[in-house]
């Protein structure tokens, strides 16, 4: 199901342009604007894109 990068933005608790941003940076194509579309494989690579960069903060977060 497709859902547009402000909405996915919202319940991720980011600002649309650093998630249109963060698409860009991982590889996903032609989402250029808040209001396109992405599909759940690419929404599944931008919440484990968070989540791997969450744990590694946390692991950082430890050491110190």
């Amino acid at each position: 199901m497709a859902i547009r990068i402000y909405s996915l933005a919202k319940d991720l608790g980011l600002d649309s342009k650093e998630l249109v941003d963060l698409c860009a940076r991982i590889g996903i194509q032609g989402k250029g604007s808040a209001l396109a579309s992405l599909e759940d494989d690419e929404i599944a690579r931008i919440k484990k894109h968070l989540e791997e960069k969450a744990a590694r903060l946390r692991l950082r977060q430890r050491k110190f």
